[in-house]
């Protein structure tokens, strides 16, 4: 995931701009269990009035049902119309469309799928019930080791249904749609998590990340479960575990460390956490358990920093430069691996002196962190940070207690029904269920102008020009187009397009097209219509030795 430069290492992949997703209603509460609701898992067939765009069968061999609505809001198209690439999700239940223990679940397959049409990456979750002391989760397991029979049954059955649940039918191999698997969401603070030490919770949380690697990404035949590995060293499906930043300013070391590095008995848990103020056991790293884990595994952390007075400034781009350097005390060590910030957030409008101001301040927070990526060099080979993006938090507003949403909603609704959902356990079907579809208000932009979605992505460098990424170089009238990634050069760069790129100049055009493989160079080749815009920082010359070295 990362490339050593200099005998430092900095993520040089794509920079993911993206929104977490969890589409709920202003009336919305927790329902009973083996209903629709029991959890907040919507990324799933029943629900897709909210993602899709018309109604879409179930898969083939999958006996749920849904149903044929007369309303379909097209949520992920207005993600993507928006210039995001990413969707970060909270719940997913990967027992949606199973029909035995350890078949397959297919409820997530259409999801997936629309969200691979339109260029959009999914962050898939290992909720945090996962996690927890309940009797159908670990049950009060205690482990000695990582080895996937440590785990109890119940944990090694929702495994196999989770891998089942993300693997694509048609090909087999894990969906393409997903960009990582984040294990938990802030367990740290007690999210979630249903009476557990912090000892627990942080092996089980590494016995996750470890055992899904190992059966995804391994290089033998099978996996820990004794099936065959899915996709195997390529491509690599990334890995994560999302904690608060409550650690944040305190003098016990950061989740980062603990969970790469391991922890002492009795040694003092981060600042913040709700699982004890000791961590009672010994526990063994990742990086210990894994020497490789740094080609798989990212650091995630949910943050807000944003003052609510007047001028709302953040220290998002101090935050990122801390951990680019292994500041003391947060993040306490330099972790070799990428960090994506998995929410970005401002708080409730109620809280501003205006409900625009919170639009300024979310604003302001957006265009720290383009700054520190631009000025950073980021998703190039020059790169000197380890971001590797950031996501808004959140799509929607949430009821009445979490006013952060890109959308609001309008007094109007259409109801929708979610079908039946097949479950391999009783009553093995989930009923058919009502829930509202209801119209979304685009929440103002700052102090009121525009939309707020539009101001960020009015931010977003190359989003919204028409192009594609190649490498480039040679002198005026002679230049070379390869095709990011070595892949196949597409039917649409052709020789005459121009070529934009800092120190290139205008007017100048593609005279060669070649498909052999590539550096990956940040220099678009677009039409004539956006051929004086230039997003790039990288000189020509630069681009230049970097190709030719």
């Amino acid at each position: 995931m990362n490339t050593t430069q200099a005998g430092l290492s900095w993520y040089t992949g794509p920079i993911f701009r993206g929104v977490d997703y969890s589409p709920t209603w202003p009336s919305w509460v927790v329902g009973t269990g083996a209903s629709q609701t029991a959890d907040s898992d919507f990324a799933n067939d029943a629900f897709q009035s909210f993602w899709s765009n018309q109604y879409l069968p179930a898969p083939a061999g999958d006996t749920s049902a849904p149903v044929r609505n007369a309303s379909y809001r097209n949520d992920l198209k207005t993600l993507q119309g928006f210039g995001f690439n990413l969707v970060r999700l909270y719940n997913w239940d990967m027992a949606r469309g199973s029909t035995s223990v350890t078949g397959r679940a297919l409820d997530h397959i259409n999801f997936l799928d629309c969200a691979n049409a339109l260029g959009l990456k999914v962050v898939v979750p290992v909720s945090d019930y996962f996690l927890g002391d309940d009797q159908y989760a670990w049950n009060n397991t205690v482990l000695a080791g990582y080895a996937f029979s440590q785990a109890p049954a119940g944990i090694q059955n929702d495994f196999n249904l989770f891998i089942a649940s993300i693997t694509d039918p048609t090909t087999n191999k894990i969906h393409s749609a997903i960009h990582s698997i984040s294990v938990g969401n802030e367990g740290d603070i007690g999210q979630g998590i249903f009476g557990t030490t912090a000892s627990n919770f942080l092996a089980r949380t590494i016995w996750w990340i470890y055992n899904l690697h190992l059966q995804i990404n391994g290089s033998g035949a099978a996996g820990p479960n004794g099936k065959p590995v899915v996709n195997g060293p390529t491509p690599i499906v990334p890995l994560s575990a999302t904690f608060s930043n409550a650690d944040q300013g305190g003098s016990t070391g950061s989740w980062f460390q603990c969970l790469i590095s391991g922890v002492a008995q009795n040694q003092a848990t981060p600042n913040g956490c709700a699982l004890g103020g000791n961590f009672t056991t010994a526990v063994t790293g990742l990086a210990a358990t894994d020497s490789t884990y740094t080609g798989y595994y990212y650091n995630s952390t949910n943050v807000s920093q944003v003052t609510m007075t007047s001028g709302y400034p953040n220290t998002l781009a101090n935050t990122v430069a801390l951990y680019d350097s292994g500041a003391t005390p947060w993040p306490g060590a330099k972790f070799n691996v990428p960090l994506l910030f998995m929410e970005v957030f401002t708080e409730n409008r109620t809280q501003f002196p205006l409900p625009t101001d919170q639009a300024v301040a979310a604003v302001n927070q957006a265009a720290a962190l383009e700054g520190y990526l631009k000025t950073h060099y980021a998703g190039t080979p020059l790169s000197s940070t380890n971001l590797m993006g950031y996501n808004y938090f959140e799509f929607n507003d949430e009821q009445v207690v979490k006013l952060t949403g890109l959308f609001g909603y309008t007094s109007q609704s259409q109801n929708a029904q979610t079908g039946t959902t097949a479950v391999w356990y009783p009553p093995n079907v989930f009923p058919d269920d009502i829930f509202p579809v209801c119209s979304l208000s685009a929440t103002p932009g700052p102090k009121g102008a525009g939309t707020l979605a539009g101001a960020l992505q009015a931010l977003f460098p190359v989003a919204h020009m028409q192009g594609t990424i190649v490498a480039a170089f040679g002198g005026k009238g002679h230049w070379l187009a390869t095709f990011y990634g070595g892949s196949s050069v597409p039917q649409g760069i052709v020789p005459g397009m121009y070529v934009i790129g800092q120190g290139i100049p205008i007017g100048t055009t593609v005279s060669k097209v070649d498909g052999g493989q590539a550096v990956a160079m940040s220099v678009v080749v677009t039409n004539a219509s956006t051929a004086t815009s230039n997003p790039f920082s990288v000189g020509t010359s630069q681009v230049q030795l970097k190709f030719m070295a």
